[in-house]
């Protein structure tokens, strides 16, 4: 089960900021396209680290819930 919603928050935080890339006048998503359209190559690269960040702090944080929880696995 832990499994299946590790997967989901992964793909969760792609659609949010492939959402953002498409249609949004804000965000991560925004920052990385506008960013590349407008040659910032380091702020490009600061909302991709970023979204890095954010999804490996996601990951780590239900790692450390399914041991909370699952304390027997």
């Amino acid at each position: 089960m832990f499994v299946g919603l590790r997967l989901a928050a992964a793909s969760s935080i792609l659609v949010l900021v492939a959402a953002e890339m498409i249609g949004a006048k804000a965000g991560l998503g925004y920052l990385i396209i506008s960013s590349q359209h407008s040659f910032q190559i380091p702020n490009m690269y600061a909302g991709i680290l970023t979204i890095s960040i954010i999804g490996l702090i996601v990951n780590a944080s239900l790692v450390q819930l399914e041991k909370h929880l699952l304390h027997w696995k």
